[in-house]
């Protein structure tokens, strides 16, 4: 269920898409085990982005203003809408996780429209804005927030006043520490962090991004996917099993399993297409080693799929044209969002 950068930047398009498709018919309907939802209000879409071990999902929506606000909805399908303390542009980057006590950590823009804070919602609904010291930059600069594990220990990044990127861990305190890994020249971004206090993301160098591993001491290990010279983490488990993509030759990208022993294993979904942005990405990993993710096939649309721990595949759709997986729990519950031909993106739990 951890949440991953490329889960934020999919839910940004697809967010964006909801201009394009037109407004919600606010409709409910199911389709064997997958249920779908629209928040109420939710004119231009609902977007799902993290599922906790107890069916609870927090995501954005897009309201009649077109404003980007979020919610958390419960197991037995109650939303809770709310906005970050202190934005005023909605959410915009909105929730991206949410751990297993329903804690959601995310980002927003501030009356700058120009500076990103993160920040973290408890069950009851208290709101604290989070931001690292030194934190700054340009045009769309500040604080990310993207992943909390169970302990309330939160990773993301932010930009420097001059502008360069480096990852963070805030304790449960709310103390916070830098990490760089050696040798970035164009960043450090931490993505994902399990229960036992281990993140994992990406870095820039050389003109491509590279994993890392951060265990609980603060040591890091940088790697790349098999022989390819590049690789994005997206998610790690408890067991500190690691999920990401690469980047082949042609720019078709493939997904990668990588142990707590280092070894990596390439996989792709066989209906997947083999082109440039055509492939297969995961977007998360659960306990059990259960990896959930889209592909995109020959015809250039998305579908989702699921890959146990044995390496099967099993392909599904949510009703629509296009189906965006964002995160699997631990009891194999899936959520995400669709969009059909016509009208915006819904939402979606899918259950085994």
């Amino acid at each position: 269920m951890k949440s991953n950068r490329w889960r934020k930047r999919l839910a940004v398009c697809v967010a964006l898409s909801g201009l394009l498709l037109g407004p919600s018919s606010g409709a409910f309907s199911d389709s064997e085990d997958t249920t779908t939802f629209d928040v109420d209000g939710a004119t231009y879409g609902t977007f799902p982005a993290s599922i906790n071990e107890g069916g609870a999902i927090a995501g954005t929506y897009r309201d009649a203003s077109f404003t980007l606000r979020a919610f958390v909805r419960d197991k037995h399908g109650a939303v809770t809408k709310f906005d970050a303390p202190g934005s005023s542009f909605g959410t915009f980057i909105g929730p991206f996780d949410i751990n297993e006590g329903g804690t959601v950590v995310g980002s927003f823009f501030d009356a700058t429209y120009s500076l990103s804070h993160g920040f973290v919602r408890d069950k009851s609904g208290t709101a604290t804005t989070l931001d690292v010291p030194g934190a700054g930059g340009l045009f769309f600069g500040g604080t990310f927030a993207v992943s909390i594990n169970g302990a309330g220990i939160i990773t993301g990044y932010y930009y420097d006043a001059f502008g360069a990127t480096h990852g963070f861990v805030r304790d449960k305190l709310g103390n916070f520490s830098t990490i760089d890994v050696s040798g970035a020249t164009d960043g450090t971004f931490a993505l994902s962090i399990n229960d036992e206090g281990t993140i994992t993301g990406h870095y820039f160098a050389g003109g491509a991004g590279h994993g890392f591993v951060r265990d609980n001491d603060g040591a890091i290990t940088p790697f790349d996917a098999l022989n390819s010279g590049n690789a994005y983490p997206t998610g790690i488990n408890a067991e500190g099993t690691i999920t990401g993509y690469y980047y082949g030759t042609n720019g078709s990208p493939h997904s990668f399993v990588r142990d707590k022993h280092g070894v990596i294993t390439s996989f792709d979904d066989p209906a997947a297409g083999n082109a440039f942005n055509v492939g297969t990405l995961p977007s998360g990993i659960n306990e059990d080693g259960e990896i959930v993710g889209t592909y995109v096939d020959t015809q250039f649309l998305n579908h989702g799929f699921v890959r146990s721990r044995r390496g099967s595949i099993k392909n599904f759709d949510a009703p629509g044209l296009l189906t965006f997986p964002m995160s699997i729990n631990d009891e194999g519950a899936i959520t995400g969002n669709y969009c059909a031909a016509v009208g915006p993106c819904h939402g979606f739990v899918r259950t085994e």
